[in-house]
Parts: structure tokens; C-alpha cells; sequence
């Protein structure tokens, strides 16, 4: 029978439907250029708009022709915004999060002098260039955190202190600070406070993202009080779930859901629930701290008794009751390094891995150590590490977290004003360009950072970005907002993925489900819910949705694909494929798109961390991978329909 599963680059004219005979194989179309150097590239997104082909090089839009006459509009990158988002490759996954081979001295230690004399706790933001260490020095009776600017990324050996600071206050009573974390944004921050009550996490907001000086106590105060401390945080990747770690007595893990009415990242005690817990049990004494990587595949703890990294499996991912140690050949052994270590961290691609540490007094340490081990790593190595004296830190007045996202795509959409507008959002900024004004950032204060833009009912309609909120423009009017005009999807409290217009119905993906709304012209918000408009089923990337052939196609959170008939979801992939995305370290980054040829309509889905591209043809049902020469993907990233022509933009250049 034919397997659809190892079939690459040929589809088939015919289901099979268990046929006897031959069954004929067509070669999927040949690419070849049709407008060269439209930039540095990679070409991230493409919008037909009056006959005219906007085109995002990279960071540069420009716009072009039938005859590829090219123009440069405008730059959203630099300092003014751009994703910023780059994914790491299959093979820096797959080599990531490996323990063997590490040994003491670290290769990298750097010393934080100054205030930082009890060095408790350490992050960094989302892209590695800052790091941040709390202070529980008893000479501090308030406590505080640090921000340090890294010239490179994940590379503790280059931080700058940059004079921002935090100092929680007296909200948080006599006590010190036992670790902090953030949500994916850094717009919210969590300090794991202990004390001789109960340990408490506290919420706090960042009025400027990552700007660790801009904190404020969220006003409920929006926190969690534990039984048992002291104690470590960390959120899943939907600000659905958190974990927290007991470290008195037993040493367990406890898994908790965010309750009914809440919004994702938010902590409430009166409404979060415990779903379930796992205890350490002989494999560990006196945990300070612990680590899951971003897919919830694996945890690791810091065990500061028998001076170990240790590493645990998930069956399930995310689900603590189901994990595993993963034996004694996984473990790490950091007693010749320190014995006072209070935090770890890993890069999120598990390249390195840090652990701070005190030794009571000025010359507090961050260890640094690569998780790509050289052939010949063993315990006797020689050479000291290096040591940088940080430079001394200055008070400065009133001082004192993507989902990853495609490299491959952004979302565009146009209007059709009389001078018809084209918006771009990257997960941060907005940019609006019309042949009057130019390309500018929406600078309107009611504007918000989105993922996914789509126009309806002369709206631009986004989902807001982290939140399960949406919001539109107002008519016809991609630079203008108003404070009003935002809703929640709150069948079920979810954090809003993604949307798309279809037959004048609004799909609101969720992380865990899917609500339809439309336009019911309300005088105080325009658009209602549709009653039965609720899907069980959310989606587990933004760019994976599709629409054709009257429908909607993506890939939901069970890592399963689907199309929408009518208001049921019904799934169209087949065991090989799930079985192939079950293994995929990262699925957020698909990006997907939809097109006609030769009597087919291809559903067209690309992983571009696991380098990889499978093709659905909706017209027979069947599957196929699609692959590039040397690649293990078809190099298109995004696709339009224009000028009579089926045009992809490249992944890595600017065709």
C-alpha cells in the first residue's frame, strides 16, 4: 500500500483507496526565480495589494511590480522594533540539554562584586541579552534585584551593569528573596519570597518591558502563598500551568492550574488548583532550585546536599506525575566548583547551562558551561577560568517572560479604503504603510502588541499579544484606536493564539480553544460570539492556520491537524505524521499556507527548527514531505497568489 509518510516531493493524482493497480505519482512543481534580490531576505511575508506586491525582505518592505520593478518603502527592524526572533536549527536542538561531559572548573566564571553579596536568584530575558541576580543579603534589609546588559548573548562573561535596579519593598515583610522568573514578554515578574511564615510568589508588573527598574506590586495583590518553602517557580509555555517547588522536608514538584476567570501568567491562590505532584524522593536531599525546558520534556534540579544536577524525563510532557529520573550516568557532580549554589538556568535551546552561587560574601559567582561537550571532556581539566571583576554598582533614584514564533512569517492585511492601508505586526510593534504617508510605526496608545492581524467588516481585528484578548482599529482606519473597542474570548480563559477572518466569521484560536464571533453591529463593540461558536480544540502555532476550499486548516494543541467542518473539528492527519511531530522538539514556529494547481489544493506546512515540510492535498486526502536539495524542508517560506502566478518567497534570501 502506498505509505504517504515516505513519500517526498511526489504526490498522488488518486486516493489510493487500497488499489491493486499502479497508482500514478506526480512531481511537485520546480521552482524557479522570479524577481531576484528583493533584499537580504528572508522573505517573511507577501500581500497583493491594489496590483502591487508588497514584499517583507528581512526587515525591509518594499513593493513590486508585475515586471519586478522593486522599491524600497521602509525598515520595521533596528531599534524602532522587528522580531527579533531567531530559531535555533535542528541540529543545535538535538545537541542541547546534554549533561556529559561537564566538569569543574567551569569555563566560565564571573564574579558579582558590590551589592550582590548573597547571590540568590538568576534570570534572563527572552533573547539572552540581559541577566538578572537577586540579592538576599541580610545587610539589604529589603532585598533587590539586578540588571546587567550582556554584549553577547547568553554569555555571562560579557555583562555590563546598566544601573537598572529593583528593590522589593515592604509589601513582601521581613524575609529574602529565593528566586524570580518572568513571563515570556517580561511584562510580568515573580519573586519567590521566603520568610518564617509560608513562602509567597508575588506578582509584579513591568511597566517597560525587561526594565527591571519599572516594577510595581500587581494591585490585588495577585499571588500565591505556599504551605511548604523555601521554594522556585516556573511557568509552562501559555501561562496556563506553573510549577513550584517544596524544598522543606520532602522535596517535591507540585503542578498547578490557573483556575476559572484567570488570566494566563496571573497568580490567585483562591482560584488556582493543584492538579498533581511528584516527589524526588532518595535522589534528592536539599533542592534549591530546578529548571524545564521550554516543550516540557525534561526538568532538572539543583540538589546543594550532594552538590548534583540531575536530570528528570516528563512521559508526558508537562504532566509531573509521569516523570522519570534519567539515572546516574545523567548527572552532574559541581562540588569542585562551589558548595553554596543557589539557582540554575539553561539557554532555551539547552546550549549552556548556569548555576549562581555565594560564597557569603563580595565575590558572588555565576558559573557558565556549554552543553555541546568537546570529544575529550573528562574531570582533569587544568586551565583556571577566567575571572571579571564586575565594575561596582551605583544606586540610581527610584531603582529599585513566544512562545517562540516563525523566522519564516509575519502577519499582514490590507483594507479597501479609498488609499488602501497595509498593517504588519510582529509580536511587538505595528507598522501601517499607504502610498500617502509612507511605512510608519502605529503609535496610537491604544494600540497593543499583537501577533496576528486580519481585516473584516472594514476592521483590522488582533489578537493582543500574551493576553486572551482581541481588539480592532477603528473604520477603515489601521492607525487610529480606541480604548473601548477590545473583548476577551472567555468561553474557556485561554491565552489567545491567533484569529482569522473566514466567510465573514472571526476564529478565535486559543492555546486551548477556539471560539467564532461575528459582526452583530453592537453600539458599545461591533462583534458577539455566535451561540454553540465554541470549539474543544486550541492551536499550537500561530502561523499554521490556513483557509480554502470553504474551510480552516491548522495544527492544534495535541499536535494533531485539523479542519474545521462547520463548527467540528475533524482531524486529517495520519498516525506516521503525528507520530513524527510527537519527536519535534518545537512546533510553535510552523508556518503554513494554502494553495491551487493542477486540479489540487495543497495545505502546505512548514517546521523550520526541525527542518522539515509536509503537504497535505485536501483534494485526495493524502500527505507528503517536501524537501529542497541538501535540505531537509522546501526552502518556500510564504506564499501569493499574483500577477497569474504562484509566488514563494524564499527562507534565506531575498527571492
Amino acid at each position: 500500500p502506498l505509505s504517504a509518510q515516505q513519500l517526498v516531493n511526489f504526490y498522488a493524482e488518486q486516493a489510493p483507496r487500497d488499489a491493486k493497480s499502479p497508482v500514478a505519482l506526480f512531481g511537485t512543481p520546480g521552482i524557479k526565480a522570479f524577481c531576484d534580490g528583493i533584499g537580504d531576505g528572508p522573505i517573511r511575508g507577501m500581500e497583493l495589494m491594489n496590483g502591487i506586491l508588497y514584499v517583507l525582505s528581512g526587515d525591509v518592505l518594499y513593493s513590486v511590480t508585475s515586471d519586478c520593478v522593486k522599491t524600497i518603502l521602509g525598515d520595521i527592524g533596528g531599534d524602532e522594533g522587528g522580531s527579533g526572533v531567531t530559531l535555533p536549527t535542528e541540529d543545535a536542538l538535538d545537541a542541547g540539554y546534554d549533561l556529559t561531559g561537564l566538569a569543574c572548573p567551569a569555563p566560565i566564571k564571573t564574579v558579582v562584586t558590590a551589592q550582590v553579596t548573597l547571590n540568590s536568584a538568576l534570570a534572563f530575558n527572552g533573547d539572552g541579552t540581559i541577566m538578572y541576580v537577586g540579592d538576599r543579603s541580610s545587610s539589604d534589609p529589603n532585598k533587590t534585584i539586578y540588571q546587567y546588559d550582556l554584549d553577547e548573548a547568553y554569555e555571562v562573561d560579557t555583562r555590563v551593569y546598566s544601573g537598572k535596579s529593583f528593590t522589593v519593598g515592604a509589601e513582601s515583610g521581613s524575609g529574602s528573596i529565593d528566586s524570580i522568573t518572568f513571563n515570556p514578554d517580561r511584562t510580568k515578574l515573580y519573586i519567590i519570597w521566603s520568610s518564617s511564615l509560608a513562602p509567597t510568589a508575588r506578582q509584579y508588573t513591568l511597566g517597560t518591558a525587561e526594565d527591571i527598574s519599572t516594577c510595581t506590586l500587581d494591585a490585588s495583590p495577585l499571588l500565591h502563598t505556599f504551605s511548604t518553602g523555601l521554594g522556585s517557580l516556573r511557568w509552562n509555555g501559555n501561562g496556563t500551568k506553573y510549577y513550584w517547588l517544596s524544598t522543606v522536608g520532602a522535596q517535591v514538584v507540585e503542578e498547578w492550574s490557573i483556575g476559572p476567570g484567570q488570566l494566563p501568567y496571573d497568580l490567585d491562590d483562591s482560584k488556582a488548583i493543584l492538579l498533581d505532584s511528584f516527589n524526588f524522593g532518595n535522589e534528592s536531599t536539599l533542592l534549591e532550585d530546578f529548571y524545564i525546558t521550554p516543550d516540557e520534556t525534561k526538568l532538572f534540579t539543583l540538589d546543594n546536599f550532594d552538590f548534583e544536577v540531575l536530570s528528570y524525563t516528563f512521559a508526558t510532557p508537562g504532566e509531573v506525575g509521569t516523570l522519570n529520573y534519567d539515572g546516574e550516568d545523567t548527572r552532574f557532580e559541581y562540588n569542585l566548583c562551589t558548595l553554596n549554589a543557589t539557582s540554575l538556568e539553561f539557554s532555551p535551546t539547552g546550549h549552556r547551562m548556569y548555576i549562581g552561587a555565594t560564597s557569603g560574601g563580595p565575590g558572588d559567582v555565576v558559573f557558565q558551561w556549554p552543553l555541546t561537550p568537546p570529544e575529550s571532556a573528562s574531570s582533569s581539566i587544568v586551565n583556571p577560568p577566567e575571572i571579571i571583576e564586575m565594575p561596582a554598582i551605583v544606586e540610581t533614584p527610584g531603582g529599585g517572560g513566544v512562545p517562540l514564533k516563525s523566522p519564516d512569517c509575519v502577519s499582514m492585511s490590507h483594507n479597501d479604503a479609498a488609499t488602501p492601508e497595509l498593517v504588519i505586526v510582529d509580536g511587538t510593534n505595528g507598522w501601517i504603510y499607504d502610498t500617502t504617508n509612507g511605512l510608519r510605526q502605529i503609535t496610537d496608545e491604544d494600540f497593543f502588541s499583537a501577533d496576528v492581524v486580519d481585516f473584516q467588516d472594514q476592521y483590522f481585528v488582533f489578537n493582543r499579544a500574551g493576553t486572551g484578548q482581541f481588539f480592532l482599529s477603528n473604520l477603515n482606519a489601521g492607525s487610529v484606536y480606541t480604548a473601548t473597542d477590545i473583548a476577551t474570548a472567555e468561553g474557556d480563559p485561554d491565552r489567545l493564539v491567533a484569529l482569522i477572518s473566514n466567510r465573514r466569521e472571526l476564529w478565535l484560536f486559543g492555546a486551548e480553544t477556539i471560539e467564532i464571533w461575528y459582526n452583530s453591529g453592537n453600539a458599545d463593540f461591533p462583534f458577539s460570539r455566535f451561540e454553540g461558536g465554541f470549539l474543544e480544540r486550541g492551536c499550537a502555532a500561530a502561523f499554521s492556520i490556513a483557509e480554502d476550499d470553504n474551510s480552516i486548516f491548522w495544527l492544534a494543541e495535541d499536535r494533531i491537524f485539523y479542519r474545521a467542518e462547520g463548527y467540528t473539528p475533524q482531524r486529517i492527519s495520519q498516525h506516521g505524521i503525528e507520530e513524527a511531530l510527537r519527536k519535534y522538539k518545537v512546533v510553535s514556529d510552523a508556518c503554513a499556507f494554502i494553495y491551487t494547481m493542477g486540479g489540487h489544493k495543497f495545505y502546505v506546512c512548514t517546521f523550520a527548527a526541525e527542518d522539515a515540510t509536509w503537504v497535505y492535498d485536501i483534494t485526495t486526502g493524502l500527505w507528503h514531505e517536501r524537501r529542497s536539495d541538501g535540505m531537509g524542508r522546501w526552502r518556500v517560506s510564504v506564499y501569493a497568489d499574483a500577477f497569474g502566478k504562484h509566488l514563494v518567497g524564499d527562507f534565506e534570501d531575498g527571492r
